[in-house]
């Protein structure tokens, strides 16, 4: 999935490489991993924290997220790191949401990247009966 930069300092010392994903069309309350991957283009190892969550807007309310995973990219090196997201439960049939990469440093926020495209959150249609009544 292709991320842009949407909030933070216009220059950052950490980069996204890319970040992978199986296809953005997801079960309500199934659990999936994206990874992301991230290059340092510095000279020293570099310590940041970074969570990965759905909602509407970068400000809004996260409706699924990432525990936020702290990782060291080493000097000139990339680093893949997985985060773990359960969907969110739904009140309707289907919903979008964007797909938002907030990455920190010493707790401060850096920067926030946005998905190009959302990811659907969908309910699989299902019925069982349980029985038929005459009258």
């Amino acid at each position: 999935m292709k991320m842009q930069k949407v909030e933070g300092k216009a220059e950052v010392d950490v980069q996204l490489v890319e970040v992978e994903m199986d296809d953005p069309s997801f079960e309500a309350e199934s659990v999936h991993t994206a990874t992301a991957t991230f290059m340092n283009p510095k000279t020293a190892p570099i310590t940041y924290g970074a969570q990965l969550y759905l909602a509407k807007t970068v400000s809004g309310p996260a409706v699924a997220s990432s525990p936020v995973v702290d990782f060291t990219v080493e000097a000139k090196g990339t680093l893949a790191v997985p985060f773990v997201v359960t969907m969110p439960a739904l009140s309707v049939v289907s919903d979008s949401y964007k797909v938002y990469l907030l990455v920190t440093y010493g707790g401060t926020p850096l920067v926030t990247f946005v998905g190009v495209e959302d990811v659907a959150v969908y309910i699989t249609p299902s019925i069982q009966l349980i029985g038929i009544g005459w009258v």
